[in-house]
């Protein structure tokens, strides 16, 4: 009897363009784990009939939910498939655009949020494949913390989950994306900056952290059921998602030491900042950067934990860019969103 292993594991992703319609995955994903499926829910009888038990439970509604926890590795490239977790974060973020002078991909994000794609897992069945279908990220967190290295959580949310995939086979994601083992982004490759909106950031701005949090809230709908109509055909599964509320982006930082009241200060005067974080392969020309044109201070805390040095939390709300931020992409331009990020890597298109 064959057995499900986890070492075992391969997760591939490819952008959709038609709401339930699965397509062939491009992009294999270096993932930590994955935990995404059907949260049935049954509606039992329970009326009163003459007994104290149940005589009946019926199936009503099919939300596909979960999440996946990713390593976060320098793109490389094979024909048109990759071994990278940029397209899960431009599924997250909703736009891509591709600079061809400085062959690099600004990822933003997009309003009207309306990107989903195609998740695929081989688990025990030799000829099997749990394909996930339309799936929209409905949040994304970015991690960071000395010792270890940059990885990504992205809450899922899903049409349907066919455990037995025609579109995606076993054979297909065992030779999704090249043979090549991508760097991945450590703590030792990242310089974080942070100042005052009045002039481009420069040495002066950067600070010594030893954690990083980057957190994106879409805040979409939560799975809704339907009853059948022209474009419901199946009430068990949920209907498109939607923008539900504000967009959430927040900022934690971690400073080793507290050794000067610098960031009070900004809390208290609240001052308007921008932050941007580089992250270089020290062995190539690939990079990742964030920028996050406009943002507070929301809280600053040192507290006295114990024995030990003190350390700084730096807690920051991300808004909309201002006409006062100096960031910019590689090629002087902007966008209006509340963080950017811009890759450089293998790829030579648009990620979306």
């Amino acid at each position: 009897m064959a057995n499900a292993l986890g070492i075992k594991g391969i997760l591939g992703v490819g952008k959709e363009t038609t709401w339930k319609t699965p397509v062939t995955v491009t992009d294999r994903v270096p993932f930590l784990s994955e935990s995404i499926e059907k949260d049935n829910e049954d509606i039992l009888h329970n009326y009163l009939q003459g007994t104290p038990g149940y005589p009946a439970m019926q199936r009503n509604f099919e939300p596909v939910i979960g999440s996946i926890e990713a390593v976060l590795p320098y793109t490389e490239k094979s024909g048109s498939e990759f071994v990278s977790t940029d397209l899960l974060i431009a599924l997250a973020m909703g736009a891509t655009s591709w600079d061809a002078a400085n062959t690099v991909n600004q990822i933003t994000l997009l309003d009207d949020l309306n990107v989903f794609g195609t998740l695929a897992v081989p688990k025990w069945k030799t000829d099997d494949v749990w394909e996930f279908i339309s799936c929209y990220v409905r949040s994304m967190t970015i991690t960071l913390t000395s010792g270890e290295f940059m990885k990504a959580n992205f809450d899922i949310m899903a049409y349907d989950l066919d455990r037995s995939s025609t579109t995606n086979q076993v054979s297909d994601l065992t030779t999704l994306g090249p043979a090549d083992v991508p760097n991945i982004i450590l703590m030792s490759h990242t310089e974080f900056k942070v100042g005052n909106q009045a002039g481009a950031l420069v040495d002066a701005d950067r600070y010594d952290i030893n954690s990083l949090t980057i957190t994106l809230n879409n805040n979409i709908t939560d799975p809704q059921q339907t009853s059948k109509s022209n474009t419901v055909t199946d009430p068990t599964k949920t209907i498109e998602p939607v923008r539900n509320g504000f967009r959430d982006v927040t900022v934690e930082a971690v400073l080793p030491r507290y050794a000067a009241d610098t960031f009070l200060d900004h809390w208290d005067n609240e001052d308007d900042l921008q932050m941007q974080i580089d992250c270089n392969d020290p062995n190539t020309s690939n990079y990742k950067k964030f920028f996050m044109p406009y943002l507070k201070l929301e809280k600053v805390s040192a507290p006295v934990a114990g024995p030990e040095a003190i350390q700084q939390t730096l807690s920051f709300r991300c808004l909309r860019r201002n006409s006062a931020s100096d960031l910019t992409f590689a090629d002087s331009s902007t966008d209006g969103g509340e963080i950017w990020v811009e890759t450089k890597d293998e790829r030579t298109a648009s990620i979306l």
